[in-house]
């Protein structure tokens, strides 16, 4: 599962798609939304994308991205490029992911620990949480909403900077 942008008119054949996993995506289309619809928003400049792509973006609906609108978007991550700020988000994901992965472990930890003992209780091993005793789901599901989902959601300079260049070269896309 993913989402796969199809190229409207695409330079070449190479440009004619661009795939995210379901994890790579939210991230850099967060960051699109960022600085081509609020950050100009609040500077009261013209918006390359207006909320409703934003939203859309979010969904495999097929929600269009003109050629004007991918290529103005290329060009701040271009620009994002040499003024550094690719290089910042991509350490402020890393340092974000390494946190939230010692937060997951720890908490992994106590998931087994409750897994213990249900098997202990029930005498039964392998128990999905979903046919734990109604104590233990409940404690199991309060730790599984202490998650970290920062862990799962990763951002990459070079990979922006290959979707920037899609985006130049796609004559427009759609987002399924």
């Amino acid at each position: 599962m993913g989402f796969d942008l199809i190229a409207k008119k695409p330079s070449s054949e190479q440009y004619s798609d661009y795939r995210f996993n379901v994890w790579g995506w939210r991230l850099p289309w967060n960051y699109i939304c960022h600085f081509a619809h609020d950050e100009l928003l609040k500077n009261k400049k013209p918006v390359i994308i207006d909320e409703s792509i934003c939203k859309g973006g979010g969904y495999n609906d097929g929600t269009t991205v003109s050629s004007e609108q991918a290529k103005k978007i290329a060009e701040i991550i271009f620009k994002h490029d040499k003024d550094g700020t690719l290089d910042e988000l991509e350490d402020s994901n890393r340092n974000d992911r390494l946190e939230a992965n010692k937060i997951n472990k720890e908490l992994e930890k106590k998931m087994d620990k409750l897994k213990q003992e249900v098997e202990k209780e029930t005498g039964k091993s392998g128990l999905a949480p979903i046919n734990y005793p109604k104590k233990f789901r409940v404690k199991y599901d309060e730790l599984s909403n202490q998650r970290d989902w920062r862990s799962y959601y990763g951002f990459n300079k070079e990979s922006m900077l290959s979707f920037a260049e899609f985006m130049k070269q796609s004559g427009g896309f759609e987002i399924w």
